[in-house]
Parts: structure tokens; C-alpha cells; sequence
């Protein structure tokens, strides 16, 4: 879980949950698995979901991992409550997750704070889940409080940084200045797309 460990370094080094200003290479970087290592198909998210599957965090199905498939809002929530060690939780959250096999993950997530439940509002379990969407849960429990801080100045160099949701920005600023996402050759975040599972595996691992 190589985000998830750079971040959590960061935090013991500055004695906070995370500071604003942290470089790169105060963290340690963990590597990917080798893809030897769990007989995955060759593609260049498998060394990701090999780490993921040694930590039973991703499975995959009858199918396989479907790398390119994408993964919707439940299952992302599941990956990043199993990452962070958390326990499926009972009680009530969305009303649109009650009786849902995800019900407890999103529970769950909502205690540690990455979700947050409005009156009326709706999780919409089954729908693809954005890239945006998808960095601000896993922001949202790592950075805590220190969140509001992110220089938003960083989104300056990407092509469609216009596309981010407003109240995203910060999240997505945040984890740019913490190596968790880096953009893609072409200066592009894709913000408004969705997150496939071969994507979600590299975001989490």
C-alpha cells in the first residue's frame, strides 16, 4: 500500500496526521509487488493488484481483476476501508445502501470521516465512481484537518484542471503536492472521468 504508507510515514515524521508542505522524499517508497508473484495477466496495473491481493485488500471475481473495467463507488469505498484496516461496520449511513453488500464498508468509511451523510442525500453504490471522487474519499481520511492547507497554486500545470469539481480542488491539489496521483504525460488529471480498477489498485497500493 505504497500511498497509503508514504502518507502514514509523513505523518509520524511531522508528528501530525500530515503536514502541508511535505517533500517527496521524506516518505518511504514501497514498490509493487513483481508480477511473478500471483500469476496475474500481463498488464501494467497487475504489480499493483499483486499488492493488493497478498493483503487480501482486491480479490478480483470468476473473471479476474478486469483491469480495465471500471469500478463503481462500493467497491472503491471497500478497497480503501480494507487498506486502511478498518471493520465493516453495522448502522444505518445513505439510505439508498441499506440492504446493500456494501453497507458496512460505507459505514465504516463514514466513521473514519472520508464520507460525509447529508439529509436526503445518496451514495449511489452501483455508479462508476470518478477519478476526482475517488482521491478526495482517500484524502479526506489521510489528510484530516490539514486538507484546507493544500495549495491549490499546484493545479496550474495541468491542462484541465478547469474540469475539477470546485469542492474537490483542494483534494486533488493535495494529493499532487503528496505524490499520491502525478497526472498523466500529457499535463492532464482527467478529473471528471471514471476510475478504473486498474487505476483504483495503483491509487490504493
Amino acid at each position: 500500500m505504497r500511498n497509503l504508507r508514504r502518507l502514514s510515514t509523513a505523518a509520524m515524521l511531522s508528528a501530525v496526521l500530515l503536514g502541508t508542505a511535505l517533500p517527496a522524499s521524506a516518505a518511504t517508497r514501497v514498490e509493487p509487488l513483481k508480477l511473478d508473484d500471483c500469476g496475474l495477466p500481463a498488464h501494467w496495473a497487475a504489480p499493483y493488484a499483486c499488492d493488493l491481493k497478498h493483503q487480501a485488500i482486491m480479490q478480483g471475481d470468476q473473471s479476474g481483476f478486469r483491469f480495465d473495467d471500471m469500478v463503481t463507488r462500493a467497491e472503491f469505498v471497500t478497497l480503501l476501508v480494507r487498506a486502511l484496516g478498518l471493520t465493516p461496520q453495522d448502522g444505518a449511513s445513505y439510505g439508498d445502501v441499506n440492504g446493500h453488500w456494501s453497507a458496512g464498508y460505507v459505514k465504516a468509511a463514514v466513521t473514519a470521516g472520508a464520507l460525509k451523510v447529508n439529509a436526503g442525500e445518496q451514495f449511489r453504490p452501483n455508479a462508476p465512481i470518478s477519478r476526482q471522487d475517488a482521491i478526495t474519499l482517500l484524502t479526506a481520511v489521510l489528510a484530516g484537518n490539514k486538507l484546507a492547507d493544500a495549495d491549490e497554486r499546484v493545479l496550474a500545470g495541468y491542462t484541465d484542471a478547469a474540469k475539477i469539481n470546485p469542492i474537490e480542488r483542494k483534494a486533488v491539489a493535495f494529493a499532487l503536492l503528496h505524490s499520491v496521483i502525478q497526472g498523466d504525460p500529457d499535463k492532464a488529471l482527467r478529473p471528471d472521468q471514471n476510475l478504473s480498477r486498474g487505476e483504483s489498485a495503483k491509487l490504493i497500493s
